[in-house]
């Protein structure tokens, strides 16, 4: 990814959603790796109220660019980030120098892909041939309430192949 922790703010670093919102302390463990403005006793104090690491992203924290949930929304709004983008580019690069050309990356889960926007968000995607988003599929075939094969036996690549995402 195309990031600088030294310069949070900057227009066309990449971006990154996480759109199961409950997985956070992951992201702000990453966070922490890549030299953001968090601390270890940041991640200590994780679900604290007030605290720079609150149990979903907000973009209060450096180096979050969305808050997130519900399950699905994630992607839809990664879609949206990925068509401003694209439209920024069309207005301001010139065939011999890019002003925007950043990437806009999307962590969904199997509970987000059970949700109806999801669906929409990613055939939306490949109308509008984004090919700057990037969805990370975690396939762990657990949502939070049971096993997948339990709620929903969808075949999520045979679905993104219908698609031609």
């Amino acid at each position: 990814m195309k990031i600088d922790s030294s310069a949070p703010d900057w227009f066309n670093h990449d971006r990154f959603v996480l759109s199961g919102g409950h997985g956070s302390a992951m992201l702000y463990a990453t966070l922490l790796l890549n030299r953001y403005d968090i601390s270890i006793n940041d991640l200590k104090n994780f679900r604290t109220l007030g605290s720079k690491t609150s149990g979903h992203p907000e973009v209060t924290t450096p180096g979050v660019d969305v808050a997130t949930d519900p399950l699905g929304q994630g992607l839809g709004t990664a879609v949206g980030l990925a068509m401003a983008e694209k439209h920024l580019s069309a207005l301001y690069n010139k065939p011999s120098f890019s002003i925007v050309d950043n990437r806009i990356y999307v962590e969904v889960g199997d509970g987000d892909l059970m949700e109806g926007i999801s669906h929409e968000s990613a055939s939306l995607a490949r109308y509008l041939h984004l090919n700057n988003l990037i969805v990370l599929y975690d396939s762990n075939r657990n949502t939070m309430d049971a096993e997948m094969s339990q709620e929903c036996d969808d075949n999520v690549a045979e679905r993104f192949k219908a698609i031609i995402f």
